[in-house]
Formats: structure tokens, C-alpha cells, sequence
């Protein structure tokens, strides 16, 4: 039994989920008809896309939820040119601008070239010839950073955007795409009925967003409702009327297979299938020690217990604190100045060891010559 940190797991080609190189075994709780119970043992995670929806019948509408088409808008703050000169003249830049550039050259119809600050740094990237009067008309994806993020606001609630996956043209109205902003995921994805943007956040989100509960809805193709049932698992429905409380009986599609998973910042692996059905398939474990710098390193990332470490509690993520953070990377803890300092002052050494090799041999060389 190895415990690890890092969180890098895949699906290798049977469908368990395994430590890439190593192929190491992930544990966790396996869901039974979708339902996870996680008082009973771990064992080996094991999810094999294409496998089939088992048939569920009367069960019970716990939930109902419709989309709602919240406007969405993105702002960040803006940046002051100075030291344009003011002479009439139609000046553009001469170069594209990068994002957080200080200053930058410009230039009029006939070659002559001037320098304009920024202030504070410019936050956005402004391309080769755009007049220095006029505004960008693209927000690039490469614009949005941790360092120069967006604000996304959806309703009266703002939330911090550090990328995007796509070009944002301005004068375009966007609203939340249905079921484009679920808790425990870190993003929100727009569409303005054509082209969708999704904005990876800086923190999961707490809540849903974009979908009212209510107690009866009437499906439609233009107005789908999202069914929760008594085993947990969800359907979209476009036709019917449904009402909470309500036993229903679940016709699954024989066809239907595993098309896609999702994790969740629980640790809950969330099996979509072909039909729109989504169903817990697992939860991964975490283990908690009393003393987790006893832990003995066996290399590749992996630790084991030891008598100084305590045994370990395998628990679900939620206790003692912990928190699984899908699709993020941990920053490497090594610190990097000192590290080069180090290579420096070694390869120093090095230099200083070949030169007294070098002299050395020098030496004896004149030494053999004064004999002849």
C-alpha cells in the first residue's frame, strides 16, 4: 500500500484508474447502482468507458431544476495612455502590445515615431496599426491570467476569472450556457446561441449556477429540466411533465453507454452516458496520518507508513480538512533561487578541480622535460 500527493491519475486501458508510469492502483469506493457508500472498504477504482446504464425503475423524483439564461459580463480594469502627442495627427501603435507592457512605440502616416506610457500596465493586448484612440475590439484568451484576470458577474455575483479558452469579441451579448456553472468545478462556460467561452476560475464554485429548483415543471426541447432521483442519479428530460415526490418509472436506453466522466472537488467520479444520464460511479479515498513527515519516501511521488508516520485513516475528502482541487497543479515547493545558487557554486567547484588537474599535469610535464 503506497500514499501519494500526486494527483495526476488516468484510466489506463481496462478502465482502472492508475498512477501513470508506475500503474500503480487508485482506491476509493466503488457506487453500486450509482449509489457510493463509503463506510465499506476501499478497493481498486475501476471505470471502463463504454460500458452500459444498468436498467433502474420506479424511482423517486427528489429534484427538479430548470436552466435559467443568466446574463453574463466581463470586465477588468482598465489603463491610461499618456505622452501622446497632441498634434492632430492619427497615431497607431507600431507593434503589438503585449499583456502588462509599460510602454510602447506608436507611429503616424509618415513613419514618425513616438513613445507612450502606460498606466498602470496595460491589461489588455493591443495588436500592430490599432489607432491610439480606439479600443480593442477582441479580448484575447491570452490576455486573462492569475495576474490579469476578469470579473465575471452573473447576477448580483461576481466571480474571478485567471484564462479563458477562447478569443472574446466585445459588443456581444453572452448568458450561462445550461448547466455551464456547477459546484465544485473552477469554470463557467457562456454562449451567445452560436459560440460558447469557458472561464477557468480561481476557486470551485460553492454552488450551482444558472438552474431554479422548483417542485413541477413541463419539459420541452427549448426548456429542459434536470431530474434528480432517489439513487442520486440525474437525467435531462425534454418532454413530460414531472413533479417532485413523484414515483416514476426510469426507462433506460439498452444502448446507452459511459461517454465521459467528471471529477468533482469531493472526489466524486461522475460517469456521463450517452442518453444524458449522469451517475456517481466513485469516490476516490484520501488518507489522513498523525505524523505525515514519518511517512517513509519510496521515490516517484510514493510514501508508506511507518511506526514514526502512525497508521493511516482513510477517510472522504471533507475531513480533517482536505480538499481535492480538480484539474489544478501544484506549484513545486523546491526553492528555485536557492537550487540555482547551488548549481553555481558546484559548478565553481567543478571548474576549481580541473584547473588544479590541469596545473597538476602542467608540472609534471615540465618536470619530465628538465630530466631530458
Amino acid at each position: 500500500m503506497y500514499y501519494t500527493r500526486n494527483g495526476a491519475f488516468e484510466f489506463d486501458a481496462d478502465g482502472n484508474y492508475v498512477l501513470p508510469g508506475s500503474g500503480h492502483f487508485v482506491q476509493g469506493w466503488t457506487a453500486k447502482d450509482g449509489v457510493i457508500d463509503t463506510a465499506t472498504a476501499t478497493g481498486d477504482i475501476k471505470i471502463a468507458l463504454g460500458k452500459e446504464l444498468s436498467m433502474n425503475e420506479n424511482l423517486l423524483i427528489t429534484g427538479i431544476s430548470i436552466a435559467v439564461n443568466e446574463p453574463v459580463s466581463a470586465t477588468r480594469e482598465g489603463f491610461l495612455i499618456t505622452n501622446v502627442p497632441m498634434d492632430g495627427k492619427t497615431w497607431r501603435f507600431k507593434d503589438d502590445v503585449p499583456l502588462g507592457a509599460t510602454s510602447a512605440v506608436i507611429e503616424d502616416e509618415n513613419g514618425n515615431t513616438e513613445t507612450v506610457l502606460f498606466s498602470p500596465a496595460a491589461t489588455y493586448e493591443l495588436p500592430k496599426g490599432l489607432d491610439i484612440g480606439s479600443q480593442p475590439s477582441v479580448l484575447t484568451k491570452g490576455s486573462v491570467t492569475p495576474q490579469y484576470p476578469l470579473t465575471i458577474s452573473i447576477g448580483d455575483k461576481q466571480y474571478t476569472a485567471i484564462s479563458m479558452d477562447k478569443d472574446r469579441p466585445a459588443n456581444v451579448n453572452w448568458v450561462l450556457k445550461p448547466g455551464g456553472a456547477t459546484a465544485g468545478s473552477n469554470t463557467i462556460t457562456v454562449t451567445d446561441g452560436t459560440n460558447d467561452i469557458t472561464y477557468t476560475l480561481d476557486s470551485p464554485l460553492e454552488e450551482s449556477i444558472g438552474q431554479m429548483q422548483v417542485t413541477t415543471a413541463d419539459a420541452s426541447a427549448e426548456n429542459p429540466v434536470v431530474l434528480t432521483f432517489s439513487d442520486g442519479t440525474t437525467a435531462v428530460k425534454t418532454n413530460g411533465t414531472y413533479e417532485v415526490g413523484e414515483e416514476v418509472t426510469v426507462e433506460v436506453d439498452s444502448d446507452a453507454t459511459l461517454q465521459d466522466i467528471q471529477i468533482d472537488s469531493s472526489g466524486v467520479i461522475t460517469g456521463i452516458y450517452t442518453n444524458g444520464v449522469r451517475r456517481p460511479e466513485a469516490q476516490v479515498a484520501v488518507a489522513h496520518f498523525n505524523n505525515s513527515a514519518g511517512l517513509v519516501k519510496t521515490g516517484t511521488s510514493l510514501y508508506q507508513e511507518s511506526d514514526n508516520s502512525g497508521i493511516s485513516t482513510i477517510t472522504k475528502v471533507g475531513e480533517f480538512g482536505t480538499v481535492i482541487t480538480p484539474g489544478a497543479l501544484e506549484m513545486s515547493n523546491v526553492d528555485v533561487a536557492n537550487e540555482f545558487a547551488e548549481m553555481i557554486i558546484t559548478q565553481r567547484g567543478f571548474q576549481s578541480n580541473a584547473k588544479i588537474i590541469t596545473v597538476g599535469d602542467e608540472m609534471i610535464e615540465t618536470a619530465v622535460n628538465m630530466k631530458r
